[in-house]
Protein backbone atom coordinates (compact mmCIF):
# COMPACT_ATOMS: atom_id res chain seq x y z
CA UNK A 1 0.00 0.00 0.00
CA UNK A 2 2.87 1.68 0.59
CA UNK A 3 4.22 2.07 -2.61
CA UNK A 4 1.06 3.33 -4.54
CA UNK A 5 0.44 6.27 -2.28
CA UNK A 6 2.74 8.32 -4.85
CA UNK A 7 0.71 6.80 -7.19
CA UNK A 8 -2.44 8.01 -6.06
CA UNK A 9 -1.31 11.73 -5.22
CA UNK A 10 -0.02 12.04 -8.82
CA UNK A 11 -3.09 10.62 -10.19
CA UNK A 12 -5.26 13.55 -7.61
CA UNK A 13 -2.65 16.02 -8.81
CA UNK A 14 -3.38 15.61 -12.46
CA UNK A 15 -6.93 15.22 -11.94
CA UNK A 16 -7.10 18.56 -10.16
CA UNK A 17 -4.64 19.76 -12.72
CA UNK A 18 -7.09 19.24 -15.35
CA UNK A 19 -10.42 20.54 -13.42
CA UNK A 20 -8.63 23.92 -13.06
CA UNK A 21 -7.82 24.32 -16.74
CA UNK A 22 -11.56 23.21 -17.91
CA UNK A 23 -13.19 25.26 -15.51
CA UNK A 24 -11.39 28.31 -15.76
CA UNK A 25 -11.15 30.96 -18.80
CA UNK A 26 -11.16 28.92 -21.77
CA UNK A 27 -8.05 30.79 -23.14
CA UNK A 28 -7.08 27.37 -24.87
CA UNK A 29 -10.38 26.36 -26.42
CA UNK A 30 -9.76 24.40 -29.72
CA UNK A 31 -11.49 24.89 -33.04
CA UNK A 32 -14.17 22.92 -34.06
CA UNK A 33 -15.61 22.27 -37.66
CA UNK A 34 -16.63 25.77 -38.13
CA UNK A 35 -13.19 27.27 -36.67
CA UNK A 36 -11.21 25.32 -38.87
CA UNK A 37 -12.58 27.38 -41.59
CA UNK A 38 -12.51 30.42 -39.87
CA UNK A 39 -8.98 29.95 -39.43
CA UNK A 40 -7.61 29.05 -43.03
CA UNK A 41 -8.87 32.45 -43.20
CA UNK A 42 -7.48 34.63 -40.50
CA UNK A 43 -4.54 32.70 -42.06
CA UNK A 44 -4.81 34.10 -45.09
CA UNK A 45 -4.88 37.31 -43.85
CA UNK A 46 -1.97 36.98 -41.75
CA UNK A 47 0.18 35.46 -44.56
CA UNK A 48 -0.90 38.63 -46.77
CA UNK A 49 1.25 40.61 -44.27
CA UNK A 50 4.17 38.97 -44.58
CA UNK A 51 7.12 40.62 -46.89
CA UNK A 52 6.49 39.69 -50.68
CA UNK A 53 9.95 41.09 -51.30
CA UNK A 54 13.34 38.37 -50.19
CA UNK A 55 14.46 34.99 -51.78
CA UNK A 56 12.36 33.06 -49.95
CA UNK A 57 9.06 34.51 -49.91
CA UNK A 58 7.12 31.67 -51.25
CA UNK A 59 8.64 29.64 -48.30
CA UNK A 60 7.98 32.22 -45.53
CA UNK A 61 4.52 32.14 -46.66
CA UNK A 62 3.96 28.80 -46.81
CA UNK A 63 5.53 28.08 -43.31
CA UNK A 64 3.80 31.46 -41.88
CA UNK A 65 0.43 29.54 -43.52
CA UNK A 66 1.06 26.26 -42.09
CA UNK A 67 2.00 27.42 -38.39
CA UNK A 68 -0.36 29.78 -38.35
CA UNK A 69 -3.11 27.24 -38.99
CA UNK A 70 -1.57 24.90 -36.85
CA UNK A 71 -1.72 27.42 -33.49
CA UNK A 72 -5.14 28.90 -34.36
CA UNK A 73 -6.49 25.55 -34.20
CA UNK A 74 -4.80 25.29 -31.03
CA UNK A 75 -5.67 28.70 -29.48
CA UNK A 76 -9.15 29.42 -30.90
CA UNK A 77 -10.76 31.71 -29.32
CA UNK A 78 -7.67 34.13 -29.22
CA UNK A 79 -7.30 34.54 -33.29
CA UNK A 80 -11.20 34.76 -33.15
CA UNK A 81 -11.17 37.53 -30.53
CA UNK A 82 -8.63 39.18 -33.34
CA UNK A 83 -10.36 38.23 -36.39
CA UNK A 84 -11.54 42.22 -37.17
CA UNK A 85 -8.81 43.09 -36.42
CA UNK A 86 -6.27 41.09 -38.48
CA UNK A 87 -8.89 41.95 -41.56
CA UNK A 88 -8.55 45.24 -41.19
CA UNK A 89 -5.21 46.06 -40.70
CA UNK A 90 -1.43 44.12 -40.04
CA UNK A 91 -0.33 46.07 -37.50
CA UNK A 92 -4.05 45.97 -35.42
CA UNK A 93 -4.19 42.14 -35.70
CA UNK A 94 -0.11 41.68 -34.54
CA UNK A 95 -0.83 44.26 -31.50
CA UNK A 96 -4.47 42.42 -30.83
CA UNK A 97 -2.74 38.63 -31.11
CA UNK A 98 0.35 39.98 -28.90
CA UNK A 99 -2.18 41.55 -26.37
CA UNK A 100 -4.41 38.21 -26.43
CA UNK A 101 -1.15 36.29 -25.43
CA UNK A 102 0.51 38.88 -23.33
CA UNK A 103 3.24 39.14 -25.30
CA UNK A 104 5.21 42.41 -24.99
CA UNK A 105 8.42 43.46 -27.21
Amino acid sequence: MKKQIPLLILILLVISFHNLKTAGIRTGEKAGISGIESCSKICANITSCADPKGTNSNDLKLAASLSCEIFCTKQFQSFSSCSDQISKSCDLGTKCLMNGFGVSI
